[in-house]
């Protein structure tokens, strides 16, 4: 992620591919946030906690999170600190609290899919910023 900004001006930033759509600001702020709900999510099932937890609404982090007012450097600095926690984080785990299992939104996830997901967010924020950010932004 850090290298595909590299190639993003800071004035471009605040560009979307298409009206409607969220800029490239909005984007780095919403895979930071998701992140941290997913870790949020897995420490709480790694803890043994049953509580079945709430769902989260991506569009309106996205709509309230003013990420259109943060520099790229914040951004990208935000980014890679919450990246290394949430490494550090899943690397404390032992082999049973990476196999428990809680509840979010209904639904069962276990503590090591979401690590799974994380990454898989991750990748695929990477493969739209490419194809349908980086022709808008002339970028190959």
């Amino acid at each position: 992620m850090i290298e595909i900004f590299h190639y993003v001006d800071s004035d471009k930033m605040n560009i979307s591919y298409e009206e409607g759509k969220w800029t490239l600001a909005q984007m780095l702020q919403h895979i930071v946030d998701a992140e941290r709900v997913f870790v949020y999510r897995a420490m709480r099932f790694a803890r043994n906690d049953a509580t079945d937890l709430l769902g989260f609404d991506e569009n309106h982090f996205a709509d309230v999170a003013r990420a259109e007012h943060l520099s790229k450097s914040f951004l990208l600095e935000m980014y890679e600190i919450n990246r290394k926690n949430t490494s550090l984080f899943f690397q404390g785990l032992n082999t049973e609290e990476l196999s428990r299992v809680g509840k979010a939104s209904g639904t069962e996830c276990g503590v090591a899919a979401l690590g799974k997901i994380i990454s898989g967010h991750e990748l695929h924020h990477i493969k739209v910023i490419k194809e349908r950010y980086f022709p808008v932004l002339s970028i190959d």
